[in-house]
């Protein structure tokens, strides 16, 4: 912190102790309201706050519009009782956000998944503040997602599993965060969903135009989420840019799972009935009545397999190599 920050402070503590101390003066017959101390020490917590994280001002603004819709609100609470951090980053990087969890593989939780011991939401700082809405939802979703048992890909699965597990995470993911962008848009807050980033989101809106027209609420059955998860995965070519990062991915697993000693999932983590628990973290189960099993819900074109191919050898199974006596991770 610079010196005059500190000096700042320091003025400011002063201050508010002299404001202490004619509110005692006054004590014998006070006043209603909220006295100058009181409204000091609010302004301390708020330079205090601001310089811990000068970026905290557009995270608030974000975070009450965000709260303006119920489910919106609980997802921020959700944030917030995780102690989850919300940090804007400057770079150049192609992304907007990204939730950042480290694992603790040597204490398998719910799901036979590893817990999380750390977990931070980053936002691009040059996203404009508008589309940033939509994504902090999308990765406070993952948080919520691997809080519940959805932290990990199985290590002994197929490649192709890998890529659909992968896949349906940002599929819920963007469906849900989709979903509270509409609402603010009902609300009157229009930004949130015109600058939300998703090519198939059209087909939500539709689903709630036609099913309108016809006395149904598809919001309200989860009917415009199933359309728009189902037509996230038919979309082939939107779809491989998921399966390409997915893919990519399989080093970094790899490094993960040779820190630790004993995380050694089931071979049956990937079947339906698991994929179909992403569904119950919604406050209606759209995914329910779906077919999820990966042969009929994640096709995978030819790009793909041969990107699998070439990344996982003529197995095309990923499996993590043999334990090390390593414990801590330094990724």
């Amino acid at each position: 912190m610079s010196g005059f920050f500190q000096k700042a402070i320091k003025a400011a503590e002063l201050a508010s102790k002299f404001l202490d101390e004619q509110d005692n003066k006054a004590k014998d017959s006070p006043k209603s309201g909220t006295s100058n101390s009181d409204f000091l020490s609010m302004g301390l917590e708020i330079l205090t706050k601001s310089l811990e994280n000068p970026d905290q001002e557009k995270i608030d603004r974000i975070k009450k519009r965000i709260s303006a819709v119920p489910e919106g609100k609980d997802l921020m609470d959700y944030i917030e009782s995780k102690n989850t951090k919300i940090i804007i980053k400057d770079t150049n990087e192609n992304w907007g956000g990204e939730y950042d969890a480290r694992y603790d593989y040597t204490n398998i939780g719910k799901n036979n998944q590893p817990n999380i011991i750390a977990n931070t939401i980053y936002l691009n700082k040059k996203v404009s503040e508008d589309r940033l809405v939509g994504i902090l939802l999308h990765e406070a979703w993952h948080l919520k997602q691997f809080n519940n048992g959805f932290a990990e890909m199985p290590v002994n699965g197929s490649a192709e599993n890998f890529c659909y597990f992968y896949s349906m995470l940002e599929a819920d993911a963007q469906s849900n965060a989709l979903e509270i962008c509409y609402k603010m848009r009902m609300l009157g807050d229009n930004k949130a969903w015109s600058e939300f980033s998703d090519p198939n989101k059209f087909i939500y809106e539709k689903t709630v135009e036609i099913n309108k027209k016809t006395g149904h609420d598809a919001i309200k059955s989860g009917a415009a989420k199933q359309s728009f998860i189902s037509f996230w995965f038919a979309n082939t070519e939107y779809k491989e840019v998921y399966d390409t990062m997915s893919i990519n991915k399989k080093e970094r697993m790899e490094r993960r799972i040779n820190a630790y000693d004993n995380y050694n999932p089931p071979k049956a983590l990937l079947d339906p009935s698991y994929m179909k628990g992403l569904g119950k973290l919604s406050k209606v189960d759209y995914l329910k009545g779906l077919n999820l099993s990966a042969d009929s819900f994640h096709e995978v074109t030819d790009k793909i397999k041969a990107l699998i191919s070439q990344k996982f050898g003529d197995t095309q199974q990923f499996k993590g190599a043999k334990p090390s006596a390593r414990n801590k991770p330094t990724f």
